[in-house]
C-alpha cells in the first residue's frame, strides 16, 4: 500500500473568481443603468404632460444602478393610476395613466435587447 497526498493551492483560483465576481457585477450595473435610461425615454410619450413636472422629475429621482425609476411629484400616484382622467395630447400624443404598461407593451423586446447589449459590451471589456 502506498501513501499520496497532494496539495492544491487555490489562491490564484479564488482570486481569479473574486475578479469575474467583481466584474460581473460592474456589468450587471452596467447593463442596468442602460435599460432604465432607454425605459425612461421610450416612456415619455406616455407620460401627461401639463407643466412638465411628472415628467422631468423621473431623471433625478431616479436611481438607475438599482432599477428604479421614480417619478417624483405630490400627484404622480394620482395621474398614474388615473384611469377615469382625461389627459391632454398636446405635448406627449400618447399621455395615458399607467405609463410604464404602454410603454412596456411597445417596447420590451427593444429593451431587453438594449441590456444584453450593454451587458456584452462591457463583459467584452475584461
Amino acid at each position: 500500500m502506498s501513501d499520496f497526498s497532494y496539495n492544491m493551492d487555490l489562491s490564484d483560483l479564488k482570486r481569479i473568481a473574486e475578479r469575474k465576481k467583481r466584474r460581473l457585477k460592474s456589468c450587471r450595473k452596467m447593463a442596468q443603468i442602460a435599460l432604465c435610461n432607454v425605459i425612461i425615454r421610450d416612456t415619455d410619450p406616455f407620460v401627461p404632460f401639463d407643466t412638465g413636472m411628472t415628467a422631468g422629475s423621473v431623471m433625478d429621482a431616479s436611481d438607475k444602478e438599482n432599477g428604479l425609476i421614480i417619478y417624483d411629484t405630490p400627484y404622480a400616484r394620482k395621474i398614474y393610476y388615473g384611469d377615469a382622467i382625461h389627459f391632454h395630447n398636446d405635448h406627449h400624443a400618447k399621455a395615458t395613466a399607467r405609463w410604464f404598461e404602454h410603454a412596456k407593451a411597445e417596447n420590451l423586446e427593444t429593451w431587453l435587447k438594449v441590456a444584453r447589449k450593454a451587458f456584452a459590451k462591457d463583459w467584452s471589456k475584461s
